[in-house]
């Protein structure tokens, strides 16, 4: 018997939304469709600008109409609002009870400056998934104390 194919989707009533968005030293997920995220950062720290991350995890829990495929695309934006690398696409499979887990491993993330990286998730018709992101701060300049 073959398994009817998932459908497409470019707009829908329910858009596809993230649950969990994090920004971690490793994710994956079991054979089960359970994710496990490990070391959640916001804030990295560079001996000297300009440098790069070289290996993080992006993980996203993704609630949307069950036994739907959506196209995702993982966008990387540095503090000036360009993009740091090329975006990559992802296709999310919804499951039977409208989530799915959704983990990529980035290599060699360029920093050129200091400030607020940011990531979004969104779908090929520009719908916002989920965004999130993290703050380099160079070691040699003087951070503001907290209180």
């Amino acid at each position: 018997m073959t398994k009817p194919k998932p459908k497409r989707v470019k707009l829908s009533k329910n858009k596809p939304t993230s649950e969990i968005f994090a920004i971690c030293d490793y994710a994956m997920v079991d054979r089960e469709g359970k994710m496990s995220i490990v070391g959640i950062f916001r804030e990295m720290y560079a001996d000297k600008i300009p440098s790069y991350i070289h290996h993080f995890y992006v993980a996203a829990s993704i609630v949307g109409t069950p036994e739907t495929a959506y196209d995702i695309t993982v966008n990387f934006t540095s503090p000036n609002g360009k993009p740091t690398i090329r975006p990559q696409e992802v296709t999310v499979q919804i499951g039977l009870g409208g989530l799915t887990n959704l983990v990529t491993d980035i290599i060699n993330l360029p920093l050129e400056s200091t400030g607020q990286y940011t990531i979004t998730l969104t779908t090929n018709d520009g719908h916002i998934v989920g965004k999130s992101y993290f703050r380099v701060i160079d070691l040699k300049t003087p951070q503001p104390s907290v209180n």
